[in-house]
């Protein structure tokens, strides 16, 4: 049984409390989803509810790559996924269910 590990609400609470680190950590879990192939140009091929969405795909993979080199994300990449959605809620939650499953995903091989 899958445990409720990152919610919106969640996710959107770390944020709050440390942004940069917070996204740039999130980003890295999905864009490590990706393919080679994607990771390499940016792009999203596969629609298997893995990794970026399409219209994320080039912003999210360069903010990851970013993240991974400088351990700090830009701050034009922040405002990007701290904009927020129709709820109110930045934009990176959307990716709360697919985190949710990486979290599980570690939580069993530990």
């Amino acid at each position: 049984m899958k445990s409720k590990l990152v919610t919106k609400e969640w996710l959107a609470a770390k944020i709050a409390a440390n942004p940069s680190h917070t996204i740039g950590r999130a980003l890295v879990a999905i864009f490590n989803q990706q393919t080679l192939e994607e990771k390499d140009c940016n792009i999203t091929k596969f629609h298997n509810g893995v990794g970026f969405a399409k219209p994320d795909a080039r912003i999210g993979a360069i903010a990851a790559k970013t993240f991974l080199k400088n351990g700090k994300l830009e701050p034009w990449q922040l405002n990007i996924w701290l904009r927020p959605n129709a709820q109110g809620l930045p934009r990176i939650v959307k990716y709360a269910e697919q985190l949710n499953g990486i979290a599980n995903r570690k939580l069993v091989k530990q």
